[in-house]
């Protein structure tokens, strides 16, 4: 019989943040702040970046 298991992964994604401000310091200080801007709307899958974080998955799924 077949059970259901949770398993942890992470990819890493990029993406592009329209800031205004009067210097590329302060928009990227700006940028930093993910309160007032949040995370990027526009965003792509870094090719390769995807993993199971097995020693996690081990952990959460040891009654199992």
């Amino acid at each position: 019989m077949n059970k259901y298991y949770e398993i942890p992964c992470v990819w890493e994604v990029y993406g592009t943040l329209e800031v205004e401000a009067s210097s590329l310091e302060e928009a990227i200080e700006l940028a930093e702040d993910t309160e007032q801007y949040g995370l990027p709307e526009t965003y792509g899958y870094i090719d390769g970046s995807f993993q199971v974080d097995r020693d996690i998955a081990e952990e959460i799924n040891k009654d199992e």
